[in-house]
């Protein structure tokens, strides 16, 4: 889970505590951008759709899924492999604790779907440099 000090210093002024000013997208790029600054390098944006839904997430190897829209973290859960189990969410905390926001009512549609019903899956390694300084 981001700490309120692990993140405050890369957003001082961010406050969306329900979650609600950006889409999924939108959060998991913020999320690749935390998680490279606490040198989380090998961290994924995923990107699924269905025939039910489209979402986006963040996975970062040998830990789990981020889910930043939704303020899900899924320890030692890939997303892009497969729906999640009982026994897996039972393990789910919350992704960052300056919030207490959670959508519990996504978890059916997002992580207990069906497989034969994902159109696309993409995978998108990010990695974040200066690209300017002044």
């Amino acid at each position: 889970m981001l700490t309120s000090a692990e993140f405050a210093p890369l957003f001082i002024n961010f406050d969306d505590h329900d979650l609600d000013n950006y889409s999924c997208g939108e959060y998991s790029a913020m999320g690749i951008f935390w998680l490279n600054h606490l040198l989380y390098k090998n961290a994924y944006l995923v990107i699924m759709n269905s025939s039910t839904f489209s979402h986006t997430v963040c996975e970062v190897q040998h830990l789990g899924t981020y889910d930043f829209k939704n303020n899900f973290f899924f320890p030692k859960y890939y997303w892009h492999r497969g729906p999640i189990t009982d026994k897996q969410l039972t393990k789910t905390t919350k992704a960052v604790e300056w919030t207490d926001t959670q959508y519990y009512d996504i978890i059916d549609l997002y992580y207990k779907y069906d497989k034969a019903s994902i159109t696309s899956i993409q995978i998108v390694k990010c990695k974040s440099k200066m690209i300017y300084e002044k």
